[in-house]
């Protein structure tokens, strides 16, 4: 089964078609510009596709948003994780979480230090205008205590971009909230 993926058409043609689509194409093409489009190694495609895998989930009134992201993103987050930094950014907790450093060791000048990063992050809690930017934020400038570092961030985006590609993936990111009273007014009009 191939990997899912948008653009990326090199990898999902045969040879064969490839071939058509360029020879068809301008005229300033050489005789073998095709060869220059073909990956290395190329025998057995197709290794993408754009095809969707596509779920179904009845809304509830519970349900409060939509993720919806491009591997760039789930590369760097885990979907539970997800779901927190924007639950909390909708319901504007995400500044009030006690400070957890896990497993690790940390000396008293760093725990100082992430501390300060706190109250730096309170007396701007709303620094990013949307969930979604919120979102990129944590999954760029992540450090591994959860939380944003800003000198990692300003460093993962002014990367060159022939470097960029090694670091991070591009990330899209759309989310939908949702009204809960709607849905809920929704269930019980079917239910009637």
């Amino acid at each position: 089964m191939p990997f899912r993926a948008f653009g990326d058409v090199k990898f999902k043609w045969s040879i064969e078609l490839q071939k058509r689509v360029l020879e068809s194409g301008p005229d300033q093409l050489h005789e073998n510009e095709h060869t220059k489009f073909i990956p290395p190694n190329y025998h057995t495609p197709p290794y993408l596709t754009a095809e969707p895998e596509i779920t179904h989930h009845r809304l509830r009134p519970q349900d409060r948003f939509m993720v919806i992201g491009s591997d760039g993103l789930w590369e760097t987050l885990h979907r539970q994780e997800v779901v927190r930094i924007v639950g909390e950014y909708l319901t504007g907790v995400h500044q009030c979480q006690p400070l957890k450093v896990g497993g690790y060791k940390v000396t008293l000048g760093q725990m100082q230090g992430l501390l300060e990063e706190r109250k730096t992050r309170m007396s701007s809690a709303f620094e990013d205008q949307n969930s979604a930017t919120h979102l990129i934020r944590h999954a760029v400038g992540n450090n591994e205590f959860g939380t944003v570092d800003h000198e990692r961030l300003s460093k993962m985006l002014s990367l060159p971009e022939e470097l960029a590609r090694m670091y991070r993936d591009d990330i899209t990111i759309i989310i939908t909230q949702f009204n809960p009273h709607v849905i809920g007014a929704q269930r019980q009009e079917e239910q009637s």
